[in-house]
């Protein structure tokens, strides 16, 4: 890789550590960084290689996954109304 990606690289894994974590790496205290297991540049170049966020739904995946209804379910009649023409 060249220079201009790898920078560009760090820049988009830095953006990806504070939506996961809500702080940019620089920020973190030291007791913050003691959480990860992996150092914090081990972290960012995990970041740099793998940037889609995980499927869990109470992270960054689909909320309905969570027992939220879609547009369609809401709108739906229940089990006991009946349909009148």
């Amino acid at each position: 890789m060249n220079y201009n990606r790898i920078k560009q690289a760090d820049k988009i894994a830095r953006r990806t550590f504070r939506k996961y974590h809500g702080k940019y790496p620089e920020h973190l205290t030291e007791k913050e960084k003691e959480m990860f297991i992996l150092p914090i540049e081990g972290i960012l170049g995990v970041y740099r290689k793998t940037r889609t966020f995980c499927s869990n739904p109470s992270c960054c995946g689909n909320p309905r996954k969570l027992g939220e209804l879609t547009i369609q379910e809401r709108k739906a009649p229940d089990v006991n109304e009946e349909w009148y023409d």
